[in-house]
């Protein structure tokens, strides 16, 4: 196993060209119960794959999306290249965008307790909670964390991935925005 040295957030690129989910255009969505589905709070069973539309003649090349600011979707593609473990933590739930095959991540089924606070900076919720109001500085306990797979951290609800994650991502993905908050030579 590959030591972590990096973590980084995933998030979507901050290209001017890149589209977008918006809300507006997929009213048709019941996006209450599409939330209870990805949170758990609404049996998987009953799950209806969602068809989500994006006003943009090249959507589908995307990778990556950001859904109603909360829910990752990744296209069918970024799991083949990445592989189903990489999201061991995670059910996969199919979707569509503009047709083409997507997956959307459920809330994180294994959180991480590897967030270093003594060495972040942050600022609790009123009354203190494990989930924090912002992190400014990200440290973490880098052994406790498997390079392999895609992370979330009872602390956050971000979605965290290391550099082995993040080397492929770069080289053979679209539509996402790799944010480093860790780097354990800094």
């Amino acid at each position: 196993m590959h030591l972590t040295e990096k973590v980084f957030i995933v998030f979507f690129s901050q290209d001017d060209t890149r589209p977008f989910i918006i809300t507006d255009s997929n009213k048709h969505i019941d996006w209450i119960a599409l939330a209870e589905w990805m949170e758990g709070s609404r049996p998987s069973e009953n799950y209806t794959p969602i068809e989500l539309t994006v006003d943009h003649p090249d959507a589908t090349q995307f990778d990556f999306y950001k859904c109603d600011g909360r829910h990752d979707v990744f296209s069918e593609r970024a799991i083949r290249i990445l592989g189903d473990s990489a999201f061991k933590n995670y059910r996969l739930f199919p979707a569509k965008i503009n047709g083409e095959p997507y997956f959307m991540l459920s809330h994180c089924l294994a959180e991480i307790d590897c967030f270093d606070r003594q060495n972040s900076t942050y600022v609790e919720c009123d009354p203190p909670e494990k989930l924090m109001f912002s992190i400014a500085k990200f440290a973490f306990f880098p052994e406790k964390i498997d390079p392999a797979y895609f992370f979330s951290i009872p602390e956050s609800q971000y979605l965290f991935c290391s550099q082995v994650l993040a080397e492929t991502i770069n080289r053979e993905l679209k539509g996402f925005g790799l944010i480093e908050v860790f780097n354990v030579n800094s």
